[in-house]
């Protein structure tokens, strides 16, 4: 297991220079006047003790941002693009600063970055040059990215790609040889890309800063690293004179984060987009809104912190807080010896009645995390009856149960003929897409939804089964843009009347042409429920065209 997938909170910084000023400002408001001042402002060693104090797992710090000027000497740049390279090691001080604190650092970096280049620098390197599917450009990408592995080798523990569902990106980037590349000197660095996750990383990420949160019950929850700006920009914009440049408070904050951690399959947690002033510090009530998110931490950290998703109460992609099935998210440890509840939405009384753990552990008692009172458990065929002692939390109760994980059971699958399946509902859909195309056993045709919705198909089957994994196949007409209309964001459901549905399984599959599944203990359906999303970013803000799901099948496999 890699350190992302227990990571809860990081931070996300922006601090770099660019052609057209610096992404920063000093605490009075001005601007750094060239890229030597943004090298010689950064102090490594106060910004790191910041974090610890802050509490953060992970910093997501750019190498560079537009016009690639890159925070380290590169004999690289220094050749092929002149002037671009800082003759200070920033990375290396913030790699040793942020490591002897035990923080982990997810270094940002950008494949398509010509964008932003001169034109003549853009035409030197290839990036209008179509040649051999981008060659020149690619050639000059993956130079660049040999020389910075093997300078930092293993001490980097994540690379960060901005802007993998961006059409240059989908066009031009060879995805194989890239991927290759960052993974070709540590091959355990954890590759993250900002967007749906395809072959040129490992997971993917929502940067979701243009998004309003300041109401935390209004978030539809990710089940990937979930990066949210805390202040007005990605990077310090407000003098140290303002009152207050956060956009939200910590207690918005911390039930943001308790949600994120009981959907969070695919790691990163939460990161909160908050970069220092040039020369240091934050801006006015940034560190302290997150020293108090800390604070409300402290209390329950053990079932946040270094824990997993539950498998015993999935909550599923899309979710919001009001919706959460009982009121409830949950986490557990990584041994899976110890299940958290987190009770977000309380019931009237002091009683919380729960389903059956769906992956079979078994409950042995239950005790307040805060208090560390003893909570009366009950078990029984009906479910998991629990009765605390006291009143709820206002933000977040957390029970802690003591269990024992089932055994790995070996399950015999079978799938059932597609004759087998009818579909009782989906999203409206594109002519001659229809929801029949994902169950007519024929791979050219294909459920394709229309407009700008979360992707939804519910499938009934002919009787009541154990079912046990579902299976998609993407569409396979090519790849490009068209990796966009795949399911990648998703959660399953299931029913045995058709009205109350049950969540088995929620994640991410990389957007690609292979079959993708979703595997879950057997559970009892005669209705089987897919939903995409939620969809990235509000449309009108939407830089990547993703507006649909599509799938060339999809298939119910059976306990035999």
């Amino acid at each position: 297991m890699d350190f992302f997938q227990t990571s809860k909170l990081a931070l996300y910084v922006t601090y770099a220079f660019e052609a057209g000023g610096p992404c920063g400002c000093y605490p009075d408001g001005s601007l750094p006047g060239s890229f030597k001042e943004i090298v010689d402002g950064f102090n490594a060693e106060s910004f790191a003790e910041d974090c610890a104090e802050i509490g953060v797992d992970y910093v997501n710090f750019t190498a560079y941002h537009a016009n690639m000027y890159v925070l380290y000497p590169s004999a690289y740049l220094d050749e092929n693009l002149p002037g671009h390279s800082a003759y200070r090691d920033v990375i290396r001080d913030l790699i040793d600063a942020l490591h002897k604190r035990n923080i982990k650092l997810q270094l940002y970096i950008h494949a398509t970055i010509g964008d932003t280049m001169k034109e003549e620098d853009r035409t030197r390197l290839g990036y209008h040059d179509s040649t051999g599917g981008y060659k020149r450009w690619n050639d000059f990408v993956n130079g660049f990215f040999t020389e910075l592995v093997q300078r930092y080798g293993t001490d980097i523990d994540s690379y960060y790609f901005d802007m993998i569902f961006d059409k240059p990106f989908l066009t031009m980037i060879d995805f194989k040889r890239l991927y290759n590349t960052v993974k070709s000197v540590n091959p355990d660095v954890v590759v993250v890309g900002n967007g749906e996750a395809n072959d040129a990383v490992d997971y993917g990420s929502r940067e979701d800063g243009l998004a309003d949160f300041t109401d935390a019950d209004k978030w539809a929850v990710y089940p990937t690293q979930t990066v949210v700006r805390l202040s007005d920009w990605w990077w310090s914009t407000r003098p140290n004179t303002v009152e207050d440049a956060t956009k939200c408070s910590a207690d918005h904050l911390f039930r943001l984060l308790v949600l994120t951690c009981g959907a969070n399959t695919e790691g990163g947690g939460l990161a909160l987009g908050a970069s220092p002033y040039a020369g240091g510090g934050f801006e006015p009530r940034v560190k302290e809104t997150m020293l108090e998110l800390a604070e409300m931490i402290r209390p329950i950290e053990e079932s946040i912190k270094n824990t997993l998703p539950s498998k015993s109460y999935i909550t599923p992609s899309g979710i919001k807080i009001p919706e959460l099935p009982q009121g409830i998210t949950a986490t557990t440890s990584v041994d899976r010896t110890k299940e958290y509840i987190h009770v977000l939405c309380p019931p009237a009384d002091n009683r919380l009645d729960l389903p059956l753990p769906l992956d079979g552990k078994t409950f042995l008692s239950a005790t307040m995390l805060r208090t560390g009172q003893p909570a009366e458990l009950t078990v029984d065929a009906e479910g998991v009856h629990i009765v605390v002692p006291a009143g709820w939390d206002a933000y977040d109760t957390v029970i802690k149960l003591d269990c024992i994980p089932a055994a790995p059971a070996e399950i015999d699958y079978v799938a059932l003929p597609q004759t087998s399946l009818q579909v009782a509902s989906s999203s409206p859909t594109v002519a001659g897409c229809g929801p029949e195309k994902a169950i007519d056993g024929n791979p050219n045709s294909i459920w394709w939804t229309s407009g700008d919705v979360m992707g939804q198909i519910t499938l009934e089957l002919d009787d009541v089964y154990d079912v046990c994994r579902v299976r998609v196949l993407p569409r396979q007409d090519g790849e490009g843009v068209k990796l966009c209309t795949h399911i990648s964001l998703y959660a399953i459901y299931v029913s045995e009347d058709g009205e109350h549905f049950t969540p088995v399984a929620s994640g991410e599959w990389k957007r690609s042409l292979t079959e993708k599944q979703a595997v879950f203990p057997p559970v009892k359906a005669k209705y089987v429920r897919i939903t995409s999303g939620p969809n990235w970013l509000p449309a009108d803000w939407r830089i990547f065209p993703v507006s649909s799901s599509s799938a060339a099948g999809i298939f119910v496999d059976v306990k035999k």
